[in-house]
């Protein structure tokens, strides 16, 4: 059985100091989001996950550190003081493009990078479909074969 996306994009650049919201469609709150991304050595590169015009989680790719970074905003309450606002994890951005693939539901956000080499969650609580903005700074990115699916 295979899903066809509800949207599908080839292709996005994101100039530096841009930030836009390429998808023209919300995020359901149950969904996945596939892509690759290439940026260029010195750009750091956010996806900015919001709910009701709040920021909830962002998504950070800091190409010079090589560190992929898993921010939460969500105003819900942690579940212990230990749970992480911020999960990391080292990547090889090289000349190599980075594979992402991001499951959302009720109450997480799943990532796995490059084929599940790594994997990082969260716990996020959207109140509705959640809206998508990319923003690139010292640097452009390239995002390539952007799927969204419902799930």
């Amino acid at each position: 059985l295979e899903v066809a996306p509800i949207r599908s994009i080839e292709r996005i650049e994101v100039q530096a100091d841009e930030d836009i919201s390429p998808l023209e469609a919300n995020l359901p709150q149950a969904g996945r989001l596939v892509m690759t991304i290439k940026a260029e050595e010195v750009a750091k590169t956010e996806l900015i996950f919001k709910s009701d015009q709040e920021k909830i989680a962002v998504l950070k790719l800091d190409s010079v550190s090589g560190v992929l970074s898993l921010e939460r905003f969500d105003p819900a309450p942690a579940f212990s003081p230990d749970y992480a606002q911020i999960n990391e994890c080292r990547v090889d951005v090289g000349s190599q493009a980075i594979k992402l693939d991001i499951f959302i539901d009720s109450c997480s956000m799943e990532i796995f990078i490059n084929d599940h080499r790594s994997v990082m969650t969260s716990c996020i609580f959207p109140t509705r479909d959640l809206e998508l903005s990319i923003k690139s700074e010292y640097g452009g990115s390239v995002f390539e074969d952007v799927k969204l699916y419902s799930i």
